[in-house]
């Protein structure tokens, strides 16, 4: 919808979710020609942004503190991202842990701990709801993880 006119242009910014959080498309895309041509290709390029942020967030969340990271994504986007580098950081534990560092998964959690601080830390902030949904799925998230991780130490010790 053109913001100045009120009228309708056929041009698709990006995706709004049922809670009223918003996915704004990389490319603009234009809704024109026969419904169910335009609408297949809006499925794709929808598919694509998608993707691309994704991987925009997977790399962010190493370039940016997690109090602004959270907020720059979806929280589909960093519940995801998270999940990529909570796997990719307990892979590299381990292989200290077989390296010999006895201390590796110790030391993980700890680095675990010091995030869950971070994020509960901002839970207890003044934020929009939509972030605390965010950071809420995201502390559910890590603490399962990391409950997971703990139990697993425990048995293999």
């Amino acid at each position: 919808m053109d913001e100045e006119t009120g009228k309708e242009t056929g041009l698709a910014n990006g995706c709004v979710a049922i809670d009223g959080e918003k996915l704004p498309y990389p490319e603009p895309f234009m809704c024109e020609g026969a419904v169910e041509d335009w609408l297949n290709k809006l499925f794709k390029h929808q598919e694509n942004a998608v993707r691309t942020i994704l991987l925009d967030s997977i790399n962010a969340s190493l370039d940016f503190p997690k109090e602004k990271w959270v907020d720059m994504f979806v929280a589909q986007h960093c519940l995801t991202a998270g999940q990529v580098w909570w796997t990719t950081e307990v892979n590299t534990a381990f292989d200290r842990l077989e390296q010999g560092n006895e201390q590796a998964m110790k030391e993980y959690l700890q680095m675990i701990l010091a995030g869950l601080t971070s994020y509960t830390n901002m839970v207890l902030g003044d934020l929009t709801p939509t972030l605390t949904l965010t950071l809420t799925l995201t502390l559910t998230l890590t603490l399962t993880l990391t409950l997971t991780l703990s139990v697993t130490r425990c048995s293999a010790t």
